[in-house]
């Protein structure tokens, strides 16, 4: 059912891509693109209806209707999808295809899985993430959570793009498993994500084969961790409990896109196919001009990316921020007309998200920004950091940059990316430093077809060229590559909840209105997640990360775990109706489960929910 109405949806959103992108010549690219602008519009009317009248299985149907009615409104016809000149694919990159799905839907599978004692992921940077993005979705799907509050800080809007984990919720309401509310997005969107690196590729280069290099170089993102493995014990090592190549506490922080972006922090796979498609346009722009052209003038094309981009402030903020900052760099080499068209592309659908996540900020802003040179520990030795870190990748994407002047490769593209690199290792642009790679791995992609450029002129020089082609390709994603297939085969399994999690959260739900505030301990899966109910303080580590105020909740959670009556005047706090005792309250420091024994029960089994009187 689920993949059905994800499919639909898809579809609809192939008739508007068409329509953004009628440049594409290959159907791959308008399904991609149709993929993500489809759930994006999905999402919103979702939001939409979700907030009105609730989500339900109703308007979930209802919001999958009205995103095809807009696509049969504005879009182009469903005929219009096959006609026109289709260059039938290789026999080689039919197989590249088919592996390419293969293992995206490999990883998509180790997102989230059912084990026989629960649910589990088979990615360890997935551990501490995965809860919350399930509690999101489970506040919108069993918590009527319209606007949201952030599910670990009750009361406080979530200020976090959010559109991603709203697709699951919609999945949730409509009756799917949580298997299939992430296992469904991610396959689909893992696979734009692919296309639309690639499109990029093939818009700065002129090939599509180059483009498709580029796309690996930026999937099997990775230094020179390999080296580590010098003998079989450190293999062993390596693939059962060690450390991964690309991001441990050796110095090595530059960690792969896949296991650390895509399959943790969802909104990214969500924000990369509007992102890099949008980018394209802007490219390809360059070679549109005059009214006797064919196709789209230079102001259309910047028009549609802007419209592309205009779906991207709920969806993922730092592909908004960044797809703003490369327009505003690349508007150099175009006219003030193509700057206008864009912004007025982007400005009806973006400024009243703009607004919505201004008028709830519950950020504090200036833990954001700040000078620190140097990214993760690279300050003392930034050249040898970069080469450990990223491998050949800079030194080739910088020889691509060159070969690429005055060449009919757009060198000019490299201009935004090469600047956010820079930015992105001098400033800290997030409370955590190590947020900084939501910067870099745009940059990295954007860079990609540099290195991909460099490549493919070495491989023209002989059997040598080739050699060192073959070398340094595989020394720029060996890393990478062993990372990712350690999450895809290693069998990996990381529990986040147990069944008496999921029997206890389902109690709540039945026993507590939608509007509950539970007071929990301060863990990264609580049960509480999964009712749909927001807890008063939950896991420290999110909510540090993402810019949240917590203090004047800490000692009013611990007076009150300690059997201390709830304070008459809590000064602007929310009011605390129930206390969860569960596994993580009997480990704390103190004996909350005693304290609390005499407070009436909601829930007796498989854990206890008592009323605050």
């Amino acid at each position: 059912m689920s993949f059905l109405l994800l499919l639909w949806v898809c579809a609809s959103g192939a008739l508007l891509a068409r329509r953004l992108d009628e440049g594409a010549t290959r159907l791959v690219d308008t399904l991609a693109l149709g993929a993500a602008v489809g759930l994006a519009v999905f999402a919103a009317t979702g939001f939409i209806l979700g907030w009105a009248f609730g989500l339900s299985p109703l308007t979930v149907i209802g919001a999958a209707v009205m995103t095809s009615v807009l696509a049969l409104g504005q879009g182009v016809r469903p005929a219009a999808l096959f006609s026109g000149p289709h260059p039938r694919p290789r026999a080689g990159v039919i197989i590249l295809a088919l592996l390419t799905t293969i293992l995206v839907g490999r990883l998509a599978d180790r997102t989230l899985f059912q084990t026989a004692t629960g649910v589990a992921t088979g990615d360890r940077h997935n551990f501490g993430d995965l809860p919350f993005h399930m509690g999101i979705a489970a506040g919108f799907a069993y918590g009527d959570n319209f606007p949201p509050d952030h599910p670990e800080l009750a009361g406080v809007p979530l200020t976090y793009p959010f559109f991603g984990d709203l697709l699951s919720g919609m999945i949730l309401a409509i009756g799917g498993s949580w298997r299939d509310a992430f296992f469904w997005p991610t396959l689909i969107l893992g696979l734009s994500v692919a296309v639309a690196l690639t499109r990029l590729g093939e818009a700065v280069t002129g090939s599509r084969a180059i483009g498709r290099v580029g796309s690996t170089l930026t999937f099997f993102s990775g230094g020179l961790g390999f080296m580590s493995l010098t003998d079989p014990a450190s293999i062993t090592r390596w693939w059962t409990t060690g450390p991964d190549l690309t991001i441990n506490d050796t110095g090595v922080r530059y960690a792969n896109f896949v296991t650390t972006l895509f399959i943790p922090q969802r909104s990214i796979l969500f924000g990369w196919p509007l992102l890099f498609f949008a980018l394209a346009l802007l490219v390809e722009s360059s070679r549109g001009g005059s009214p006797s052209s064919p196709g789209p003038s230079r102001a259309q094309l910047w028009l549609r990316a802007g419209i592309l981009g205009s779906l991207l402030p709920l969806v993922h903020s730092h592909s908004f921020a960044v797809l703003c900052f490369c327009a505003l760099m690349l508007a150099a080499r175009s006219e003030a007309r193509a700057l206008l068209a864009f912004i007025r592309g982007v400005l009806p659908l973006a400024l009243p998200a703009i607004l919505f996540m201004a008028t709830r900020n519950s950020l504090s802003t200036t833990s954001f920004f700040a000078w620190q040179p140097g990214f993760d520990g690279g300050a003392a030795n930034p050249l040898k950091y970069w080469l450990m870190n990223a491998g050949l990748f800079l030194p080739l994407a910088l020889a691509g940059i060159a070969l690429a002047r005055g060449a009919s490769v757009r060198a000019w593209f490299a201009a935004p990316f090469v600047a956010l690199f820079v930015l992105a290792n001098l400033f800290r642009l997030s409370p955590w430093i190590w947020d900084n790679m939501k910067f870099l791995a745009p940059a990295h992609a954007g860079l990609a077809p540099f290195a991909a450029l460099a490549l493919a002129r070495a491989w023209r020089h002989g059997r040598a060229g080739r050699v060192a082609a073959i070398a340094a390709f595989v020394a720029a994603t060996l890393s990478g590559v062993l990372d990712v297939s350690k999450v895809a085969a290693a069998g990996g399994v990381f529990g986040i909840f147990e069944n008496a999690d999921f029997a206890f959260a389902e109690k709540v739900r039945a026993a507590t209105s939608p509007s509950t505030t539970i007071l929990t301990a301060s863990t990264h899966n609580h049960p509480v997640l999964l009712s749909g109910r927001r807890e008063f303080l939950g896991y420290e580590g999110h909510l540090w990360s993402q810019g949240l105020d917590y203090a004047a909740r800490k000692p009013v959670a611990e007076a009150m775990f300690r059997g201390a009556p709830q304070p008459a005047d809590p000064a602007g706090l929310i009011r605390i109706d129930a206390i969860a005792i569960t596994p993580a309250e009997r480990a704390l420091p103190f004996d909350a489960a005693t304290a609390l024994q005499a407070l009436p029960s909601i829930v007796d089994s498989p854990y206890r929910l008592v009323k605050v009187r």
